[in-house]
C-alpha cells in the first residue's frame, strides 16, 4: 500500500466568470498547475527522507538519531532508525527520552505500511537494547506480523524471534505464526537461523515439539555450524527438554573437531546442556577437558559462570577427572570476588 509524503493531494478546478456564467478555463496540454506543485512537494519530501536515511545509517551517535525523529515518516527510515539504535552505544536513559518514545509512537502509527524486513529490523534494534517496557506498539506489531508472515524470509523469522526473546515478548499468536513459518521454510534455513530459533524458543520457554521434529527432518549439516551455533543449539534443546540423542551426539562430533575455536562460555554451555540432558558424550567431554588443559595458563581470565557451570556439569555426569577439577577450582578461587551466590553454590556442590 502506498503512503502520502508531504502535503495532501490537491483537487482544484479553475473557473472564471463571463457574463454571469461559469465556463471552464482552457488549459494547455500537460500537467495542471496544482499537480505540478504537488509533485514538487512530494519529491522534496521523498528527498528529505532519503537524506535522513543516510544520516541515520552513517552515524554512531544516538543523539543524532534522536534529533531527527520528528521528521521520520516512511516505513524504511523509521525501521532504519530503530535498527540503528541497536548498533550504537545506548545508555539506559535513552528509553525514557521523549524523542525515543515519540519514535515508538511513530513506529506504531506507521506499522500498517511495514513489510517483513522493516518489522524484523525494527524489532532487532529494540531487542539489541533489551527494551522490555512494552507499549501500544506490541499488539500492533503482532497483528502486522500475522498479516505479513508469508513474506518473511528465514533471516526475518530468526531475527524477529531473537528480538522477541531479548524483549520477552510473549505474544502467543505472533509466536505461533513465526513458528509455523520457521517449520514451513526450514529447508532454506542456514545454521545461524536454526540455532537462533532454537535458542529463542528456549529463552521464551515456548515449547512446541513440532519444531524439534522439523529440525530432525531437515537433517542439518552440523559441520557448517559455528561453535556459537552449536552451543546455543544444544543449550536450547536441553532447556526445552527436547531429547534426540543421536542428533546431539552428531553435534558433539562436529564440535569436538572445532573445539579450539570455542570460547569459555560456549564450552560451558555445551557441557551444561549435556549434563542437563543426562547425556554422557564421551567424545565431546574429553575434547572439552583437553581444551581446558591446553588453556590452563589463561583460565584465570574466564568468567565465573563458565567455570562454575562446567564444574557442575562434570560433577552431575559423575565424571572423575581430578586434573580438570583442579584447574577449574583454581581458576574459580582466583575469581572468587566476582562470583555470585549461584556460582558459588554450584562450585561448592561440584567440589
Amino acid at each position: 500500500m502506498g503512503e502520502w509524503l508531504g502535503a495532501p493531494p490537491l483537487f482544484c478546478e479553475n473557473r472564471r466568470l463571463n457574463g454571469g456564467s461559469n465556463r471552464s478555463k482552457s488549459l494547455p496540454p500537460g500537467r495542471h498547475p496544482g499537480e505540478e506543485r504537488l509533485g514538487a512537494e512530494e519529491n522534496e519530501a521523498r528527498n528529505r527522507q532519503k537524506e535522513l536515511q543516510e544520516i541515520i545509517v552513517s552515524t554512531d551517535d544516538v543523539e543524532q538519531i534522536l534529533s531527527v525523529v520528528r521528521e521520520l515518516e516512511g516505513a524504511i527510515v523509521i525501521s532504519t532508525a530503530l535498527h540503528r539504535l541497536g548498533k550504537v552505544p545506548v545508555s539506559p536513559q535513552v528509553v525514557r527520552d521523549p524523542r525515543f518514545l515519540m519514535l515508538l509512537d511513530t513506529f506504531k502509527t506507521r506499522l500498517p505500511f511495514f513489510g517483513s524486513r522493516q518489522i524484523a529490523n525494527s524489532l532487532h534494534g529494540l531487542g539489541a537494547i533489551s527494551y522490555r517496557f512494552g507499549g501500544p506498539w506490541v499488539q500492533m506489531v503482532s497483528i502486522q506480523t500475522q498479516r505479513r508472515i508469508h513474506e518473511f524470509e528465514p533471516q526475518h523469522v530468526s531475527n524477529t524471534l531473537w528480538a522477541c526473546a531479548r524483549m520477552q515478548l510473549q505474544e502467543p499468536l505472533m509466536l505461533r505464526v513465526l513458528l509455523q513459518r520457521a517449520i514451513e521454510d526450514i529447508q532454506r534455513f542456514c545454521p545461524l537461523d536454526t540455532s537462533i530459533c532454537t535458542w529463542a524458543f528456549a529463552t521464551l520457554k515456548y515449547r512446541d515439539p513440532e519444531w524439534l521434529r522439523a529440525v530432525v527432518r531437515a537433517r542439518c549439516e552440523f559441520a557448517d555450524f559455528s561453535p556459537q551455533n552449536m552451543s546455543n543449539f544444544v543449550w536450547g534443546l536441553s532447556t526445552l527438554n527436547f531429547r534426540n540423542d543421536n542428533m546431539v551426539l552428531a553435534v558433539g562430533r562436529e564440535a569436538s573437531r572445532k573445539i579450539q575455536d570455542f570460547i569459555p562460555q560456549e564450552l560451558s554451555n555445551f557441557s551444561w546442556a549435556l549434563a542437563t540432558m543426562d547425556l554422557c558424550d564421551n567424545l565431546m567431554l574429553r575434547a572439552i577437558a583437553e581444551e581446558v588443559d591446553r588453556r590452563a595458563d589463561v583460565m584465570h581470565t574466564w568468567d565465573p559462570q563458565s567455570l562454575s557451570n562446567m564444574m557442575w556439569a562434570y560433577a552431575t555426569l559423575a565424571l572423575k577427572d581430578d586434573p580438570l577439577f583442579k584447574r577449574l577450582l583454581d581458576a574459580s578461587v582466583a575469581r572468587i570476588e566476582d562470583h555470585d551466590t549461584q556460582n558459588l553454590a554450584n562450585s561448592a556442590w561440584a567440589a
